[in-house]
């Protein structure tokens, strides 16, 4: 369980980081397979983040495999 804390705890810097600097925060977008794919991930991440107080929070999915190859038959398009 360490590294999964340790994991979270690096999530939220950056998160906190962020909100820092920005000042407000409008949404939280999680993507990836572990972000939009495992709930305790997101929840462990927001838990203890008290800013995030009516900050919407989405789980997006995505599929890098079939952007990747749109992008090559684009480029591959282009010679």
């Amino acid at each position: 369980m360490l590294a999964f804390d340790v994991f979270i705890y690096r999530i939220q810097q950056y998160i906190g980081a962020y909100f820092a600097a920005l000042g407000k925060l409008d949404a939280l977008v999680f993507t990836g397979a572990v972000g939009a794919g495992k709930a305790k991930t997101r929840n462990s991440v927001c838990r203890g983040l008290m800013f995030l107080k009516g900050t919407k929070i989405f789980a997006i999915p995505t599929n890098e495999e079939l952007q990747i190859a749109r992008e090559t038959k684009n480029l591959l398009k282009l010679k």
